[in-house]
């Protein structure tokens, strides 16, 4: 039985995001449409699984927060925050 093919290798990148304002923000991870509400001084690390070299996510900051879009198919973005997933 060949197993050529049989093994995906998935990159991963992580950034990390703070709230540095005053209120509350939110991050919404799309397209699933993930909402998460982010505490001022709170870091939430953006990690990005993908079996893509590139192109797998893109970052809109908007007025109310973050959007965090998955651009390639099989991607998976998780948001962990003092070593808990949030999302």
């Amino acid at each position: 039985m060949s197993r050529k093919g049989w093994f995906k290798r998935y990159y991963t990148q992580r950034i990390t995001y703070r709230n540095d304002t005053e209120g509350e923000i939110r991050i919404t991870v799309e397209p699933w449409g993930n909402e998460v509400a982010i505490q001022p001084g709170q870091n939430v690390d953006v990690v990005v699984r993908s079996n893509a070299l590139d192109g797998t996510f893109r970052l809109e900051q908007t007025t109310n927060g973050l959007t965090i879009w998955a651009d390639v198919e099989g991607t998976i973005i998780t948001l962990v925050s003092e070593g808990q997933e949030i999302t």
